[in-house]
């Protein structure tokens, strides 16, 4: 019974999109608002995080600072370009480098935090 539930709900959702004109010129716009919110929200998270934790941000010292605003730049790049980037094959390789080497960045900084 939940399954026909959800199925309803996603099919009472996509029904706009399949049958009003300029329905999929709706969606799109549906979908920008949503990752503008999403990226509205995770700049709030970060403004939040920084807040919480400024003292054991600076008591990382310079090089594994630096080393995470990078990889924290890197990604933000990263999502900026993604749909320039995913038009070719050498882009999307690319991205995917770019990303993957910002996230083990991140995942060095945080071992060598938990370290202390």
């Amino acid at each position: 019974m939940r399954a026909v539930r959800n199925v309803a709900i996603i099919m009472l959702i996509a029904a706009p999109v399949a049958f009003i004109p300029a329905g999929t010129t709706a969606a799109a716009v549906a979908g920008r608002v949503l990752f503008i919110l999403f990226g509205v929200v995770m700049v709030l998270f970060a403004g939040r995080f920084y807040l919480e934790h400024r003292t054991e941000i600076f008591s990382l010292g310079d090089r594994d600072r630096l080393l995470a605003y990078s990889a924290i730049g890197a990604i933000v790049v990263a999502l900026a370009g993604r749909p320039t980037w995913i038009g070719s094959g050498a882009g999307t390789v690319a991205f995917v480098a770019l990303l993957v080497f910002a996230v083990l960045a991140l995942i060095g900084v945080f071992q060598r935090w938990r370290a202390y």
